[in-house]
């Protein structure tokens, strides 16, 4: 499960870092805008708290027998990190998080 995740992890990044570039930001190494790094910053901080939230979800649910909920619960933060990678394809959410 480590490599689909990492695999998840990796083409999450290059589609965010291809959006930054598309709306203007730096590509190889040069310097990158304050919107770049806000971007980044933003991106990191509902990263963490997904994490967090996740944490205190299986708090509660530390029984074995509870280890459905707890996947179910990460298949669908997956599908939902999914569908909006799906909308960056389309150039809708590129417009709503990086506006012109």
């Amino acid at each position: 499960s480590r490599v689909g995740l990492w695999g998840f992890d990796l083409c999450e990044r290059q589609a965010l870092q291809q959006a930054c570039v598309a709306a203007g930001g730096s590509e190889g190494g040069a310097r990158a805008s304050d919107g770049t790094v806000a971007l980044f910053a933003t991106e990191k901080a509902l990263t963490e708290l997904a994490g967090l939230a996740m944490l205190a979800a299986s708090l509660p649910l530390s029984d074995p027998e509870a280890f459905g909920a707890l996947a179910a619960l990460s298949l669908a933060a997956v599908t939902g990190a999914a569908a909006l990678i799906a909308c960056a394809d389309s150039g809708k959410f590129q417009r709503t998080i990086l506006p012109a």
